[in-house]
């Protein structure tokens, strides 16, 4: 399972519930990882998407740094088309803290691929910070099996909190298993994406710069590989 994004500064950790797609939201006074032995632990909260169905996994999470917004990632949600259910497209969850009422966990908004695709998995790596939220697919992508991509979404993009999709990113170099988006990291107006199928395996991470290109365009400054990787060695999935 991916390590869960929330800062040990932060007096709030998560803990999952897989199966059916729920998120216990935990309050600890663990402030560094020197007195984690010490701790004492206490659930304040369990969220679960209002519309969660068996087998969803609602369970990929990234808490901002305030702790007031936290992004649930679903990515074996079904979407029914034009054409029938497609499943596992994916969805992710946007939670703030005291929507609906004090220390309430309330659902902001449900994201959805504008291009829903089945076996998609969108929901994988999400990853939030200050207005800016990374969502990720594994193994999807519409344009090779299994290369994947990433959605960036605006908080006030279309309106006040409507997280509005800024733009959809995938690999210039796309091959077959790239797995793209197999995990991000979001820290200001900076992303990483990490593909660890890319490079028959050896993996990647791509940088890319919020104003790069022009404003908000997200644009992509490196490929960063390791100069002693080896077939297989897939180091760069996780950030």
């Amino acid at each position: 399972m991916k390590r869960h994004k929330w800062h040990h500064r932060h007096p709030l950790a998560i803990s999952l519930l897989m199966v059916t797609g729920a998120v216990s939201i935990l309050h600890s006074n663990i402030t560094t990882k020197a007195v984690a032995q010490q701790v004492l632990v206490r659930e304040v909260a369990k969220v679960i998407a209002p519309d969660a169905e068996l087998g969803d996994q609602l369970s990929w999470v990234s808490l901002s740094r305030d702790g007031s917004i936290l992004v649930g990632g679903a990515h074996a949600d079904d979407t029914l088309l034009a054409e029938g259910l497609a499943m596992n497209t994916g969805s992710a969850y946007i939670f703030e803290r005291d929507l609906g009422g004090p220390n309430n966990w309330g659902l902001r908004k449900k994201l959805q691929p504008f291009d829903p695709t089945a076996e998609d998995f969108f929901g994988w790596a999400p990853a939030i910070s200050g207005d800016i939220i990374a969502v990720g697919t594994r193994p999807g992508g519409n344009q090779a099996i299994s290369s994947g991509s990433v959605y960036l979404f605006q908080r006030d993009r279309g309106g006040e909190n409507r997280w509005g999709l800024v733009k959809k990113l995938t690999s210039s170099f796309v091959d077959v298993s790239d797995q793209y988006g197999s995990e991000t990291e979001l820290e200001g107006d900076t992303l990483l994406v990490g593909a660890f199928g890319a490079g028959q395996g050896r993996g990647e991470i791509h940088l890319y710069g919020r104003n790069q290109g022009g404003t908000d365009n997200w644009g992509l400054i490196n490929t960063i590989t390791a100069p002693d990787s080896a077939r297989a060695d897939s180091r760069y999935a996780p950030i």
